[in-house]
């Protein structure tokens, strides 16, 4: 199984919030869940290291959104294409935010 989850709020310097929610919920569900690949969606190298394990596989994706328009770009351009390309079976934005132009399994 496939799991993608969009952790660009974990931050590794910085976690309030949704990114110290994220952590720690991820955190969980890679020692529960062994044989379950979790690619963890960043948008900066240096949240790569935050979680780690032979199933989990941060994947950076550009551009760094600190911008709206930014942040639409990597999420309906980049995000949606890696989702594309790698079919998961499950996606989780714990931002709150969709993929509009992603419809699941094709």
């Amino acid at each position: 199984m496939k799991i993608v989850v969009n952790a660009r709020l974990m931050q590794a310097n910085r976690r309030d919030g949704i990114g110290r929610f994220s952590y720690y919920v991820l955190k969980e569900w890679i020692t529960i869940h062994p044989k379950v690949d979790f690619y963890i969606l960043l948008s900066r190298k240096d949240d790569a290291k935050l979680l780690q394990g032979a199933h989990v596989h941060p994947v950076v994706l550009p551009p760094t959104p600190r911008h709206p328009i930014l942040n639409f770009i990597w999420l309906e351009l980049s995000v949606r294409n890696f989702l594309k390309r790698i079919q998961p079976d499950l996606y989780i934005g714990f931002d709150g935010m969709l993929v509009q132009g992603w419809s699941g399994r094709q």
